[in-house]
């Protein structure tokens, strides 16, 4: 079964928070981020948008390299 099936980006997120918490998520050059810390990446980020005016189901294109960020 799949876990993410059904769900949006921030459901699949808190529902890695609960499972992997304080576990290493992600890793570029020296630098490495916990499912937590994505998460408050993700919430900061989407509080920035919701200064634009953008709500929820809102459609945003971003054109990044392979990098955190993205």
């Amino acid at each position: 079964m799949n876990a993410f099936a059904g769900k949006t980006f921030g459901q699949s997120l808190d529902f890695l928070v609960e499972r992997f918490g304080a576990r290493e998520a992600l890793v570029f050059g020296a630098r490495r981020w916990t499912f937590e810390e994505v998460r408050a990446e993700v919430k900061r980020a989407s509080a920035r948008l919701s200064t634009l005016g953008l709500s929820p189901g809102d459609k945003v294109v971003i054109w990044l390299d392979n990098r955190p960020e993205f």
